[in-house]
């Protein structure tokens, strides 16, 4: 549900990008910021088999030298998932309540996940400090905070499908904006902190609308 949620959520940005590019006259004083983005996580089995997270994101200029912001994202992840050792048979194995579903493998198991990402973030523009004029490059450190939620199945009596616990991630980054148009440029930032599922860096690259 969460997946098509989100997936509508982009499909609806993109087609707002258009007009707003297009738009002579900016709907908040360009103040507004809005992001869409993605990056490559860690799907829960090792790092060297990635996978995207999309992230959807605003950005509001308090001044000229800060912005303050929140930002959700959705990605595919895999997740492990204890299942009793059957030492007679030397398997791992889970039978159902009415046996009806069953699982048996020789390692760990693991099954698809959905996992959730919101927080909040800020941004510090660094070339203000030294040139008055507007440019079209902005260069930014960007500290943020926020937390994943994992959504997969347990196998009790019954498959049953649960949240985790909320896991808080935090980092800090630079990050670089080239404006395109009055309204719509690139971006990348690289960061380094606590990531989920082991990720001691995020590196990200995304598009910006300014409103």
């Amino acid at each position: 549900m969460i997946n098509k949620i989100f997936r509508l959520s982009i499909i609806l940005f993109l087609l707002s990008v258009v007009p707003i590019i297009n738009a002579q006259k900016s709907v908040f004083n360009n103040k507004l910021s809005l992001k869409l983005s993605t990056s490559l996580v860690n799907t829960g089995i090792n790092e060297f088999m990635p996978n995207p997270l999309f992230m959807l994101g605003a950005d509001y200029e308090i001044n000229k030298f800060i912005d303050l912001g929140a930002y959700c994202g959705f990605a595919s992840l895999m997740h492990r998932t204890e299942i009793p050792y059957n030492p007679v048979t030397g398997r791992y194995e889970w039978y159902s309540a009415d046996s009806t579903s069953y699982i048996i493998g020789t390692s760990g198991f693991y099954s698809s996940s959905q996992a959730f990402y919101y927080g909040i973030n800020s941004n510090i523009h660094l070339l203000p400090m030294f040139f008055s004029r507007n440019m079209r490059i902005d260069v930014y450190a960007t500290p943020r905070i926020g937390f994943v939620s994992e959504q997969y199945y347990e196998y009790n009596a019954i498959q049953e499908l649960v949240w985790s616990k909320p896991f808080l991630e935090y980092g800090i980054g630079l990050g670089l904006k080239y404006y395109l148009g009055r309204h719509f440029g690139i971006y990348g930032e690289y960061a380094l902190g606590r990531y989920y599922n082991n990720n001691s860096s995020r590196l990200t690259a995304g598009i910006i609308i300014k409103l």
